[in-house]
């Protein structure tokens, strides 16, 4: 039988992690009812990770903090996570940050804004944002 598992908080950051990983770990998070906060600033993840992140978000009650600063994340797989975001009721902080992120993602992150009330720390530094994605913001 699987143990369950405490752990409050998973800190992954300026490894080697890659897709298989990222994948595995949305996985796990669509059921996890106990972790809190990740972070996996500075890895390799891709859109394939963001995409299947936002997809565990929909399910997860539990996570209120998750750090994807410094991967290799674009406007489809931040996407994904700002359509999640529009109904998720629990995370509060999401960091964005040095990926490749343009005005499209940017939007679709003030849309998801405008629905999400539990959202208090959004980053989205060094990014390829415009005035038109900031005043939407």
């Amino acid at each position: 039988s699987r143990r369950t598992s405490t752990l409050l908080k998973l800190g992954v950051k300026h490894s080697q992690l890659t897709d298989t990983a990222g994948v595995a770990l949305a996985k796990a998070l669509e059921t996890n009812t106990v972790l809190q906060g990740i972070g996996l600033h500075g890895n390799q993840l891709t859109d394939t990770a963001g995409v299947a992140l936002a997809k565990a978000l929909e399910t997860n009650t539990a996570l209120v903090g998750l750090g994807l600063r410094d991967n290799n994340l674009t406007d489809t797989g931040v996407v994904a996570l700002a359509k999640s975001l529009e109904t998720m009721t629990t995370l509060q902080e999401i960091y964005l940050g040095e990926n490749q992120l343009t005005d499209t993602a940017g939007l679709a992150l003030a849309k998801a804004l405008q629905t999400n009330s539990t959202l208090l720390k959004l980053g989205v530094k060094h990014s390829q944002l415009t005035d038109t994605a900031g005043v939407a913001l």
